[in-house]
């Protein structure tokens, strides 16, 4: 086992029904009759969204980055 998280259907699937349904993406099936396979392309408003979600978590990134890092050199003697 290699202990790497992994997602599931059951958190992707609604993740991209709440992103549609937001108009951050556009989804079509490439064959409507049999409803296998949906497509995604994000949308103008998604691109925004993306770009407000980056610039308001960058911070938190590299503060959590740093705290890694500390770990990292606490646990294993690491420079």
């Amino acid at each position: 086992m290699d202990y790497k998280w992994e997602p599931s259907p059951g958190m992707i699937y609604p993740l991209l029904r709440e992103l549609e349904g937001n108009n951050y993406i556009k989804g079509w099936w490439k064959e409507p009759d049999k409803r296998s396979i949906r497509h995604y392309r994000i949308t103008d408003e998604g691109i925004e969204h993306y770009k407000n979600i980056k610039r308001l978590y960058e911070s938190v990134l590299l503060d959590s980055l740093t705290i890694i890092k500390n770990t990292l050199k606490d646990i294993y003697k690491r420079d």
